[in-house]
């Protein structure tokens, strides 16, 4: 049977564990409203390269470290720092590139967001070479890695807490 002594230290090391642990959450909530953000701004519309994908992926998890106070040095792997903390930084883009879409199908067809998506350049001469990646590839590139027709985000968007719900159910 462990002393009153004995008892009062685990108390105090359980409410301390505690504390810490909402201090990440805390940390993690801010990272999320002011880091990522600010980061992020704009990525609806960035047709993400693969080099530009791991600097943000490198700069995601340097955060992730430094917000659990894990140093570099300490061989722990991103997958149990993810686990910790958030998901990935492209699922996350992602998320937010779906979200964007479902507003944009949501406006009126006379507003320039939408005519920007349903634009069609056929019939124009392009340069030597693969084309360049855009936006609009993107975007088709994410509604079929969740298995979703560019006219069945059309009907599905019109409802938006349906479509917010569906979008994060998916990238996850």
């Amino acid at each position: 049977m462990p002393s009153k002594n004995q008892q009062s230290q685990q108390h105090i090391w359980k409410i301390e564990e505690q504390a810490h642990q909402q201090h990440t959450q805390s940390e993690i909530v801010g990272y999320e409203w002011l880091v990522m953000s600010t980061v992020l701004y704009g990525a609806e519309l960035w047709p993400l390269r693969v080099a530009q994908r791991k600097k943000l992926e490198a700069a995601h998890h340097k955060f992730q470290r430094r917000m659990m106070g894990i140093s570099w040095k300490v061989k722990v792997s991103n997958e149990s720092v993810r686990a910790q903390t958030l998901e990935k930084i492209d699922l996350f883009i992602k998320e937010r590139r779906l979200r964007w879409l479902g507003h944009v199908l949501r406006m009126d067809d006379n507003r320039l967001p939408g005519q920007a998506v349903h634009w069609d350049i056929s019939g124009t001469k392009r340069k030597r070479g693969r084309p360049q990646k855009n936006s609009i590839d993107t975007i088709q590139q994410d509604l079929k890695s969740i298995g979703m027709t560019s006219e069945v985000a059309q009907q599905l968007a019109v409802n938006r807490g349906g479509w917010r719900r569906r979008v994060a159910q998916m990238c996850l």
